[in-house]
């Protein structure tokens, strides 16, 4: 193998494995967009059970509306949870040396092997074992985007039946003060 052919290997090996970290710095930012999520929602039914039982205080527990957008808000609110959690279950990420280097008990072991291949192999089949592992993280990270935005969409959701609960218990209080107002 010339220099130069072994200066392009190289070349390659090095965008691969910056395609390789991109990967895993996105399943950290997958994880930490399905954790917020997480959160705010389980902040979101605590208010909504307080908001609740303000409700019923102040007189609102006949109305059915109030019960049915409570329950939707509730549900939504759990199902993107569990959308959230469902992206943050332990997946079978792919490392380089077929192994997760944290707990890497047989890297030395990999790391010898190789050392006895020529050069040109050597490169050649890092090179591959980042393809694949690229490949099978980056279906992982897809599959977890789709998850996490499910979760964001049924958040959002959630969020909007709160909006339209505020308003509609809001709205006869604002009128009344606007009414006073103006007569």
């Amino acid at each position: 193998m010339t220099s130069n052919e072994e200066d392009k290997n190289i070349l390659l090996l090095n965008e691969i494995e910056k395609v390789y970290e991109r990967e895993l710095e996105r399943k950290k930012t997958l994880e930490s967009k399905a954790t917020n999520v997480i959160t705010v929602s389980g902040i979101m039914v605590t208010l909504l059970f307080g908001f609740s039982a303000f409700l019923f205080q102040a007189g609102f527990d006949s109305l059915l509306l109030f019960h049915i957008s409570i329950f939707a808000s509730v549900l939504s609110a759990i199902i993107a949870l569990w959308h959230s959690l469902y992206s943050l279950k332990i997946t079978g990420y792919s490392y380089v040396f077929g192994e997760d280097p944290k707990c890497n008990v047989h890297l030395d072991d990999i790391i010898e092997q190789y050392k006895t291949f020529p050069k040109d192999k050597t490169i050649a089949r890092i090179t591959d074992s980042y393809v694949v592992a690229i490949t099978e993280n980056s279906r992982f990270n897809d599959d977890n985007a789709k998850r996490v935005r499910k979760s964001q969409r049924w958040l959002f959701v959630s969020l909007l039946i709160i909006a339209i609960m505020i308003g509609l218990t809001l709205l006869p209080l604002v009128i009344s003060a606007f009414y006073r107002l103006i007569f």
